[in-house]
């Protein structure tokens, strides 16, 4: 076995074709974070914590092998070291370390349904290029081979609409010994 992956099996992770890694990327474009969680940092090169595969990012400035992007979301008050897809969705975009979350500026504040403060953040930062996809389609497609290949070895895999994003997460969690 290798990386988790029969030897019979191709490495699921090296097939994908999304990546922006050596392309020219324009301020104002619109990002996902690729297959992997990535790294962001400050200015100065500190990480303020990791990105999420999937998380849609805008470019505000490119450089060399990376480049400057906003990403914003929601973060409960109750853990200010995630940053969310929507008010109330666990479905995470970032986890940051204190640096980033002394780093994200808030801009709004609303309640859950559940009364449950949450806050709309904006964090900027540097990241790079070979981390990022054009659009999200190919990193859900290779997450939903990898879903499949793992889950329907043990029982059929279940359909994305079994769950809510909320659920989703535990659920993964309960079989990430099996995986």
């Amino acid at each position: 076995c290798h990386r988790g992956i029969a030897h019979n099996k191709p490495d699921l992770m090296l097939s994908f074709k999304g990546s922006l890694a050596g392309k020219n990327i324009e301020a104002g474009r619109a990002v996902v974070v690729g297959p992997l969680a990535i790294a962001i940092e400050d200015d100065n090169g500190a990480q303020l914590g990791q990105l999420m595969p999937g998380a849609p990012l805008k470019v505000l400035d490119s450089a060399d092998k990376r480049v400057r992007i906003e990403l914003k979301g929601w973060a409960p008050t109750t853990y200010r070291l995630i940053v969310t897809s929507a008010l109330g969705q666990r479905l995470s975009f970032a986890r940051l370390n204190e640096k980033g979350k002394n780093a994200r500026k808030v801009l709004r504040s609303a309640e859950d349904l559940y009364g449950e403060t949450w806050e709309e953040v904006h964090l900027v930062g540097w990241v790079a290029k070979a981390g990022l996809a054009s659009s999200v389609a190919p990193v859900w497609a290779l997450a939903d081979k990898i879903y499949q290949f793992r889950c329907d070895s043990c029982h059929v895999a279940q359909t994305p609409d079994t769950y809510s994003a909320n659920q989703w997460p535990g659920e993964l969690d309960a079989m990430a010994d099996y995986g």
